[in-house]
């Protein structure tokens, strides 16, 4: 599930939800899978153990450094796996930049409205070929 509907009270489901949620079946099915068996004491367990808030520091801090490595028989979608993950990595940065240019102009009163399109992450995910 994508980190932003893990919030108690999460905002209105878009088409990036769907996106980054992909983005975490990929990484499942070739880190878990091997040989078409599930892996026992697999790599990320505990995401299938855990729910709600808890998860949001875990696949958030998945998200920004390097993904680990999928199972060899994975590799071409493992492509796949480390282009979402930059988009998506893209994308939470621009936001998490927007809201600390939104907290600055807010105290400083600007004449011009600052917005940020949540749908797409501001373009980066969904506008990309």
């Amino acid at each position: 599930m994508a980190i932003d509907l893990l919030w108690p009270d999460p905002p209105v489901h878009v088409c990036c939800h769907n996106l980054e949620s992909m983005f975490y079946i990929l990484i499942w099915i070739t880190l878990c899978f091997h040989g078409g068996e599930e892996i026992t004491d697999a790599p990320l367990q505990e995401w299938a153990d855990q729910s709600g808030v808890i998860l949001v520091d875990k696949k958030h801090s998945f998200i920004l450094p390097e993904p680990p490595l999928p199972m060899s028989e994975f590799g071409p979608p493992g492509r796949w796996v480390v282009s979402l993950q930059k988009m998506m990595c893209n994308g939470f940065s621009a936001r998490t930049e927007y809201r600390s240019e939104l907290a600055i102009a807010i105290r400083s009163k600007p004449m011009y409205p600052l917005t940020f399109d949540d749908e797409t992450l501001s373009g980066f995910v969904m506008n990309h070929k």
